[in-house]
């Protein structure tokens, strides 16, 4: 089975999905990743910081065992200064030539506008009409920039799977904080647990099922 995962920026990969990435590629399903935004400008003035975070994602691929990861260099946290038509053909041209069974992209309910502009141009590029191929579209969750509006109705036990997660965001050393910051290994697990206590699992990930295609 093929999967695509849409993130606006580096690291959203690993923060919203990753344990859930890993245990795809340990059930033998290929997974690629589409990175939309360079995720550095808005934040450092060294330019240099953009192939930083580039080569952190590759690394975390890596990790994950991700069998492809894109990059596009879009504007950070300017998403919204970009032509919509420019994102969806983006997004649609990965899905077009990968043809995904599940889709994995960014939650409405989120306080990033990149991160809410992704949202609505995966919902536009996973048309049905289009995409009879994709059997479910699922939306994750970022902590520090998901809000609590979000409301979980899928949740997947990471439990074998979650030292991968944080064996792969060991490599954004720049996002990563000391403990309460929500880009902290306690904050993760912290986070894991609780929803795993939703779910009746000792660790799960979060998501919310947009779209489920059934054949029979």
């Amino acid at each position: 089975m093929k999967i695509l995962v849409i993130a606006a920026h580096p690291d959203d990969e690993v923060l919203g999905c990753g344990a859930t990435i890993a245990k795809h590629v340990k059930e033998g399903d290929q997974v690629y990743i589409c990175i939309v935004s360079e995720g550095a400008s808005a934040q450092y003035d060294d330019p240099e910081m953009i192939e930083v975070r580039k080569k952190a994602a590759q690394n975390a691929a890596k990790t994950m065992g991700v069998k492809d990861v894109f990059f596009h260099g879009l504007p950070d946290t300017k998403l919204d200064n970009v032509p919509s038509l420019e994102i969806n053909k983006i997004l649609e041209k990965h899905i077009r030539e990968i043809k995904p069974e599940i889709v994995y992209t960014h939650a409405k309910e989120d306080n990033h506008i990149d991160h809410s502009i992704i949202f609505s141009s995966t919902k536009v590029a996973v048309r049905p009409i289009k995409c009879g191929f994709i059997k479910k579209v699922l939306a994750y969750e970022v902590l520090g920039s998901t809000t609590n509006e979000f409301i979980p109705n899928y949740f997947v036990d990471v439990e074998n799977f979650f030292d991968v997660k944080k064996k792969a965001f060991e490599f954004y050393k720049s996002e990563m904080g000391d403990f309460p910051h929500p880009r902290s290994f306690k904050a993760l697990e912290t986070l894991a647990k609780y929803r795993g206590i939703n779910s009746a699992f000792k660790k799960a990930e979060a998501f919310k099922l947009i779209y489920q295609r059934c054949n029979k």
